[in-house]
Protein backbone atom coordinates (compact mmCIF):
# COMPACT_ATOMS: atom_id res chain seq x y z
CA UNK A 1 0.00 0.00 0.00
CA UNK A 2 2.75 2.58 0.67
CA UNK A 3 4.38 2.08 -2.91
CA UNK A 4 0.99 2.86 -4.72
CA UNK A 5 1.36 5.87 -2.10
CA UNK A 6 4.84 6.69 -3.30
CA UNK A 7 3.84 6.39 -6.56
CA UNK A 8 1.34 8.62 -6.60
CA UNK A 9 2.36 11.61 -4.16
CA UNK A 10 4.17 13.21 -6.93
CA UNK A 11 1.12 13.47 -8.95
CA UNK A 12 -0.59 14.36 -6.45
CA UNK A 13 -0.57 18.25 -7.01
CA UNK A 14 -1.84 18.12 -11.21
CA UNK A 15 -4.61 15.36 -9.81
CA UNK A 16 -6.00 18.50 -7.14
CA UNK A 17 -5.41 20.79 -9.79
CA UNK A 18 -7.63 18.92 -12.51
CA UNK A 19 -10.18 18.03 -9.64
CA UNK A 20 -10.38 21.93 -8.47
CA UNK A 21 -11.02 23.08 -12.19
CA UNK A 22 -13.62 20.10 -12.63
CA UNK A 23 -15.54 21.05 -9.91
CA UNK A 24 -15.24 24.88 -10.06
CA UNK A 25 -17.11 24.38 -13.39
CA UNK A 26 -19.65 22.03 -12.18
CA UNK A 27 -20.42 23.74 -8.50
CA UNK A 28 -23.98 25.79 -7.89
CA UNK A 29 -24.29 28.10 -4.78
CA UNK A 30 -27.67 29.92 -3.09
CA UNK A 31 -25.74 32.22 -1.09
CA UNK A 32 -28.02 33.79 2.04
CA UNK A 33 -25.31 36.51 2.94
CA UNK A 34 -25.47 38.03 -0.36
CA UNK A 35 -29.14 36.89 -1.64
CA UNK A 36 -27.27 35.79 -5.30
CA UNK A 37 -27.89 32.11 -7.20
CA UNK A 38 -24.98 30.77 -8.71
CA UNK A 39 -26.12 28.04 -11.16
CA UNK A 40 -23.58 25.95 -13.14
CA UNK A 41 -24.13 26.06 -16.90
CA UNK A 42 -21.63 23.00 -17.81
CA UNK A 43 -17.91 22.68 -18.61
CA UNK A 44 -16.11 25.48 -19.94
CA UNK A 45 -19.24 27.98 -19.32
CA UNK A 46 -19.81 31.00 -17.19
CA UNK A 47 -22.10 30.11 -13.90
CA UNK A 48 -25.14 32.13 -14.32
CA UNK A 49 -25.02 34.42 -11.41
CA UNK A 50 -28.66 36.33 -10.66
CA UNK A 51 -30.64 38.07 -7.56
CA UNK A 52 -32.46 34.41 -5.83
CA UNK A 53 -36.15 36.44 -6.65
CA UNK A 54 -35.34 36.12 -10.35
CA UNK A 55 -36.17 32.48 -9.92
CA UNK A 56 -39.02 31.05 -10.35
CA UNK A 57 -39.33 27.45 -8.20
CA UNK A 58 -41.47 24.66 -9.24
CA UNK A 59 -41.66 20.81 -8.12
CA UNK A 60 -42.18 18.32 -10.30
CA UNK A 61 -43.15 14.85 -9.63
CA UNK A 62 -41.53 11.87 -11.14
CA UNK A 63 -42.70 8.32 -10.89
CA UNK A 64 -40.30 5.43 -11.18
CA UNK A 65 -40.54 1.94 -10.24
CA UNK A 66 -38.82 2.78 -6.62
CA UNK A 67 -41.33 5.00 -5.77
CA UNK A 68 -42.35 8.90 -6.34
CA UNK A 69 -39.45 11.26 -6.62
CA UNK A 70 -39.84 15.04 -6.56
CA UNK A 71 -37.59 17.57 -8.26
CA UNK A 72 -37.18 20.92 -7.99
CA UNK A 73 -36.89 22.68 -10.50
CA UNK A 74 -35.82 26.58 -10.61
CA UNK A 75 -36.30 28.87 -13.94
CA UNK A 76 -34.60 32.22 -14.40
CA UNK A 77 -37.63 34.56 -15.45
CA UNK A 78 -35.50 36.69 -17.75
CA UNK A 79 -33.40 34.10 -19.89
CA UNK A 80 -35.61 31.18 -19.46
CA UNK A 81 -32.92 28.63 -18.27
CA UNK A 82 -33.74 25.90 -15.98
CA UNK A 83 -31.95 23.73 -13.46
CA UNK A 84 -33.46 21.01 -12.55
CA UNK A 85 -30.50 19.31 -11.02
CA UNK A 86 -31.90 18.98 -7.49
CA UNK A 87 -34.32 15.80 -6.42
CA UNK A 88 -35.36 14.78 -3.18
CA UNK A 89 -37.97 11.83 -2.14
Amino acid sequence: MSGIVWLFKPLWAFIKQRFDCYAEDRCSEFNRQTGLVSMAQGKKKIPLVAPFIEFDGYVERVVQRGGVFYKLMLVHRYTGKEFHHTSFS
